[in-house]
């Protein structure tokens, strides 16, 4: 998974990684099955004139993934955030410091207040790393911070290695929640005006990334017929975050590996 050669003292972080990796295949080929099962057993209407732009209810049972599948997006989350703070631990290690039980590797939603006097005044100080790191590998985590999201005008919240931060720390008290059922890309096409209907459901097609479903009037003279994607997402709304569960894991473990390759190849010598 990692081209290059990896210092000795970091391949322990390097195994870390790679289980991560390993995880978020299982959890694809528990998506997998999830998506292409009957576990969407679903009906429910179609009302255009729906309250606050909601058109598409459902009713029906509704079996949530296995216990398994929660406890595997767990243990990527501890994964990934470990292999931040074990590599912020080598990093300070790397140039004689001595790190504490302190040292780990920040992700700011606020960037570290400027100094009001002094020759630094108005500066962006570098996040603060317990036991001091390197100027390069200081220059890698001032680069990976939620905050520089504000440069390109998007919100720090949803930085992947934010989302990671967060929901890291609720999966230490209780598993993730989980929307089961989460409707994405829904089509009604038909005669206009389309009238209210019942539909029932029945899966087109599956793969990891949600199942999609046809929506069938149960009244045939009704000249109508919906498209849907059902996905299961991850649905922490007081930390900000509701989002399709495998493309948020994937793009958390993108940025880890991204800085681990960085740290490694220029913030220690071999071996």
């Amino acid at each position: 998974m990692i081209g290059s050669p990896t210092p000795q003292r970091l391949v322990a972080i390097a195994d870390r990684l790679q289980r991560a990796h390993e995880n978020i295949e299982e959890i694809k080929q528990y998506l997998v099955a999830y998506y292409a099962s009957d576990v969407y057993q679903l009906a429910g209407i179609y009302d255009p004139r729906g309250i606050e732009g909601q058109q598409l209810y459902f009713a029906g049972a509704i079996v949530p993934p296995p216990v398994r599948f929660f406890t595997l997006v767990g243990d990527v989350l501890h994964e990934l955030r470990s292999v931040l703070d074990q590599l912020a631990w080598q990093l300070v290690c790397e140039i004689g410091n001595t790190p504490s039980e302190d040292t780990r590797w920040p992700l700011l939603r606020v960037s570290p207040s400027s100094p009001q006097r002094g020759p630094d005044r108005g500066l962006l100080p570098p996040p603060y790393v317990a036991g001091g790191v390197g100027e390069r590998a200081l220059e890698i985590i001032s680069s990976s911070q939620p905050y520089r999201y504000l440069e390109l005008d998007m919100d720090p919240a949803m930085h992947p290695l934010y989302v990671l931060d967060r929901l890291n720390i609720v999966d230490k008290h209780r598993h993730i929640a989980i929307r089961q059922a989460h409707f994405v890309n829904t089509h009604i096409a038909g005669v206009e005006p389309i009238p209210r209907f019942d539909w029932d459901a029945r899966t087109v097609s599956s793969d990891e990334h949600g199942a999609v479903v046809a929506l069938i009037p149960t009244d045939p003279t009704v000249d109508a017929a919906g498209k849907t994607t059902l996905q299961v997402f991850l649905h922490e709304i007081p930390e900000g975050v509701n989002r399709e569960v495998l493309l948020t894991l994937r793009e958390a473990f993108n940025e880890v590996s991204q800085i681990f390759v960085q740290c490694s190849e220029e913030c220690f010598s071999l071996p």
